[in-house]
């Protein structure tokens, strides 16, 4: 190999020298790593074709070629500016996308167009620093999209990715882990590597195992070819590659040959798939492709292949592009001048002709090898297409295109590696496995029983059953392990000593690997994740705590009155009464309320009918009927008597509602009252519990509860944890049962987990309830250890069983009980109801009589104008007339009911009846009068009874 490199490079010289004594009218410069020999002839041939086909009239092509390994960057951006310092009219390479970055300093600065045949990284688009730079091949983000096509037509969901270090790598794969994280795929493990100088020193087995351990069947691997082939081979010393893995590689692979001449091809890649950048879509594909085929293989290493690789098209078609510009600014009439451009100058320099002639280069359309050459305001081509192809012991074969205006387009089967049709995306490392599960005993989750109800003997799995067992069975048959149950010996969920420097309980058998998992009511804290792995909480918790209800009360005659305070209740009455009083007195004025028939504004017709009415003598509306009505309506009993007048009625609306809202407020706090017990010692809340003395607190000691209190640093958690400490030994406990029995004992709470203490507290004997709101909100999971390949496995079908539904099925099953009546089970209390908690009543209350005092103003206003009349003499002729008379008329009316209230009764009532006979009489005189004479009209204000008020007198009581 190395004697053919010599060779090459020894014809190469004499081919420039020859190329040298012709005419040279245009130089350009060619930066190749000396590992890209095929695209270098490429390059040379298409150079060829240029100057036999005259493309650039009158003008030669000649290039300036430097290699440089593929690693030295430095020194390819030293070989870039000596080219400068030769008169270069544009730069030709280098091959990949941090080689383009670092020669770029030198083209963008000295402003010479660079064309880039093969770097594809997304951040080369970037215009504002790499202005010069014009790129053939499309961007990983392209290639990226059509990944995420290929990956979702075989309905592949999980995946894992190697990727090389360097940009090449790392920038290659962005766009697909961006659309992957959209699209809700897991991606299972990322794993990168460092090249290495020699690509046959990488050693990649860490990577590997970490893979094979994520469980994910389906591998993305960007990088170069060298690094591939290394990557693949250590891959099937692992058996990652054959039947049930499926291997996906890039263009850094795809796009070149793997296996050269008379090399044979491992088995191990048949089934290989890719994306191929395409390379014979261009109309002079036929023609360069036979020079290809054609050329020497010792003047033009790699070539004479019938296979032409992408990259090498994309060279030649960089040549193209380059022609082509120099066409179309000569033909335009504009010269090419190449300058000699000095990197080391300060300023540097810059080619007077660099920005016209890359106008002139974005602005191409011609015919190409690959494609059509044309290129996007960006620099960019506009050609982005893509082969998927498989890889046989022929070489890389096309199964289906995509491109970025119809996508995917793959209609044939696809045989994968192994010869498989299809490939499973995931396959967890737990199948067929045993993990020995270690829990601990807890009310709902898990419980214990070494007999059955019938005294049979209970052993193994068996013994255990409960919330945490059924989901413990649930995510055996979905990650498809066996496991083994028992039960901690000390006791203890697991906390850190710091004088023994050692955990306890579950968490100790886990690290100890005693146990592979802990499954159990274990809360997830900051201390115990730095020991060991936690998944995802199955169930999301918060502390509260449970104290003893009270016992049951001997209730008085009168408890029912409870609800309010007696305060309350005296307004109730005297407020009944007040507006009882003030209806009555607002009827007795109000000219419309139940008077006789002379009522001031009333018409002839009106008086008529009232004198009818008062014949059957409805009762009058007496004090006594309005008192009786404000009382019925406070117990909602309708009164016989409702007052006529519309102040009277207003009055009695606004009473109505306030009496509405009484009724509603005393009834719904009765029933509180009748069925809530409330604690004698007034505790309703965490704060309530530190504040006190009286009752004792505490927890399950060796526990997250414990270690909650004493980490705290706030209030009033800090005190809690004082009085935790010093009276330990009274207040702490060790299984819930301990702290059950304290609690039934009384004068002493139990602070535990919430979900927890509802289980016991809506369970018979139904004597224990829960108390406050929820503080420390945490989780309970499933503890692995440290490091463990299985917590992401564990954790995404704990999500899984979280969005299904089953963890609330478990709840339901497990933790809901309706033995106790719910409302007995919290720590709510009941507050007897005082009068400023319900001035907004009597304010209604109040207010509505405030209103019916303007209404009856308004109704004397009616009234009074109704009386007025210009053309009866007796009538008032104004509204103030009016007024005067009624008033004095009323008056007279007030005296006389006052002089009949305190006269004697018997004597009234004779009166009462006189009067009525005689109205009986006149009531019969004046309908034949009117009959025979018309109607006259008749006024509260007339003195027709000769002086004598005619009108009946409200019966006061």
């Amino acid at each position: 190999m190395e004697g053919a490199r010599a060779v090459f490079l020894v014809s190469l010289m004499f081919a420039m020298t020859f190329t040298r004594s012709m005419a040279a009218d245009a130089l350009f410069g060619a930066i190749f790593p000396t590992n890209r020999l095929r695209e270098l002839s490429a390059m040379r041939l298409a150079v060829e074709y240029v100057n036999e086909k005259g493309i650039v009239p009158g003008v030669t092509l000649e290039y300036l070629l430097s290699t440089a390994e593929t690693l030295s960057h430095f020194e390819m951006v030293l070989k870039g500016c000596r080219q400068a310092e030769k008169g270069i009219v544009a730069m030709l390479g280098p091959h990949g996308s941090s080689q383009v970055k670092a020669t770029q300093l030198v083209s963008s600065s000295l402003h010479i167009p660079q064309i880039s045949y093969a770097a594809t990284d997304p951040y080369l688009a970037n215009q504002e620093i790499n202005e010069y730079l014009l790129r053939m091949s499309p961007s990983d983000a392209t290639q990226g999209l059509a990944l995420v096509e290929l990956i979702e037509h075989f309905g592949w969901g999980q995946m894992s990715i190697i990727m090389s270090t360097d940009a090449f790598g790392t920038h290659g794969i962005v766009e697909f882990e961006k659309l992957a994280g959209m699209k809700g795929w897991l991606i299972r493990s990322v794993q990168g590597f460092t090249p290495t100088k020699r690509a046959e020193d990488l050693d990649i087995g860490q990577q590997l195992r970490a893979i094979k351990s994520s469980g994910a069947r389906i591998i993305i691997l960007n990088c170069v070819v060298e690094y591939g082939k290394v990557i693949l081979k250590q891959a099937r010393d692992h058996g990652m590659v054959g039947a049930g893995w499926q291997w996906l590689v890039t263009v850094g692979i795809s796009g070149s040959i793997l296996f050269p001449g008379n090399e044979d091809m491992p088995d191990y890649y048949e089934g290989l798939l890719g994306m191929y950048i395409v390379d014979n879509a261009g109309e002079l594909y036929d023609e360069l492709h036979h020079r290809w085929v054609r050329a020497d293989p010792v003047l033009y290493p790699g070539v004479g292949n019938r296979t032409m690789v992408a990259y090498a098209g994309k060279a030649m078609d960089a040549v193209l592009l380059l022609a082509y510009g120099l066409r179309d600014m000569l033909a335009a009439g504009e010269t090419v001048d190449p300058e000699s451009l000095n990197c080391s100058a300060i300023p540097h320099p810059e080619w007077s002709k660099g920005e016209a002639f890359l106008r002139y280069l974005k602005q191409v359309d011609g015919p190409g090898v690959t494609g059509r050459v044309n290129m996007k305001s960006d620099g960019s081509s506009r050609d982005a297409v893509y082969d998927v192809v498989t890889l046989e012991r022929s070489g890389w074969r096309k199964l289906g295109r995509w491109n970025d205006s119809s996508g995917l387009t793959l209609p044939e089967r696809v045989t994968f590696m192994g010869g498989q049709h299809s490939v499973i995306d995931f396959i967890s490392d737990l199948s067929n496995r045993t993990l020995r599960v270690v829990t601990h005993k807890e009310q709902g989750f898990v419980h214990i029983k070494d007999t059955d109800d019938w005294g049979k003997n209970l052993t193994g799995k068996a013994r255990f059953s409960g919330f945490c067992i059924d989901l413990l069975e649930w995510l055996s048959e979905k990650l498809g392990f066996k496991y083994e149950l028992y039960e901690v010996e000390d006791n203890n969920f697991g906390a850190y000593d710091p004088e023994l420097q050692q955990w306890n309980g579950m968490v100790q058998d886990v690290i100890s690997r005693t146990a592979d998992i802990a499954m159990a009511t274990l809360t997830i804290t900051a201390q115990r994740e730095e020991a060991c792995d936690f998944t995802m909480p199955y169930v999301d918790v918060g502390l509260t705590f449970i104290m003893g209800k009270e016992k049951s009360k001997t209730y008085s005659l009168l408890n029912f009155l409870t609800p309010f305070e007696s305060n309350l209740w005296f307004m109730f009455v005297v407020t009944a009464v007040a507006v009882g009083i003030f209806q009555a007195v607002i009827n007795y004025l109000s000219p419309y309320g139940y008077r006789p028939q002379e009522q001031p504004g009333q018409s002839e017709r009106s008086k008529r009918r009232r004198r009818h009415e008062d014949i059957n003598a409805k009762p009058p509306y007496r004090l006594s009927d309005a008192v009786w009505q404000a009382f019925t309506m406070l117990v909602q009993i309708g009164p016989e008597v409702f007052p006529r007048s519309y102040a009277g009625r207003i009055s009695a609306i606004f009473f109505g509602l306030g009496t509405m809202v009484l009724l509603a407020t005393y009834t719904a706090n009765l029933a509180a009252f009748l069925t809530v017990s409330r604690l004698m010692s007034g505790i309703n809340s965490v704060e309530d519990l530190a504040s006190q003395s009286e009752v004792l607190y505490g927890a399950r000691g060796s526990g997250a509860t414990e270690s909650f209190f004493l980490d705290s640093k706030i209030e009033p958690y800090i005190t809690m944890a004082k009085l935790m400490t010093e009276k330990r030994d009274d207040v702490m406990v060790t299984s819930m049962d301990e702290g059950l029995q304290k609690v039934r004992e009384g004068n002493y709470a139990f602070i535990s987990d919430n979900v927890v203490l509802d289980y016991v507290a809506t369970r018979q004997p139904c004597d224990i309830k829960t108390v406050g709101r929820l503080f420390r909100n945490a989780g309970y999971g499933v503890l692995l250890a440290k490091g463990s390949p299985y917590t992401g496995e564990f954790s995404n079908a704990i999500i899984k069983a979280r969005e299904s539904g089953f963890i609330e099925t478990l709840t339901k099953k497990w933790i809901t009980s309706n033995e106790c009546d719910k409302s007995q089970n919290t720590g709510a209390s009941q507050d007897r109801i005082s009068i400023n908690k319900m001035l907004g009543v009597f304010v209604v209350i109040y207010g509505g009589m405030c209103v019916s005092l303007v209404v009856l103003v308004f109704e004397w206003l009616v009234a009074s104008c109704r009386d007025v009349n210009g053309k009866n003499s007796k009538a008032p002729k104004s509204i103030t007339e009016a007024i005067s008379k009624n008033l004095r008329s009323q008056t007279r009316r007030y005296k006389s009911d006052w002089d009949s209230f305190c006269g004697n009764q018997k004597e009234n009532d004779n009166r009462i009846e006189t009067r009525m006979k005689r109205r009986s009489a006149n009531n019969n005189t004046s309908a034949n009068h009117n009959n025979t004479h018309g109607h006259r009209p008749f006024s509260a204000c007339s003195s027709e009874l000769d002086g004598e008020e005619e009108l009946l007198h409200v019966t006061v009581l």
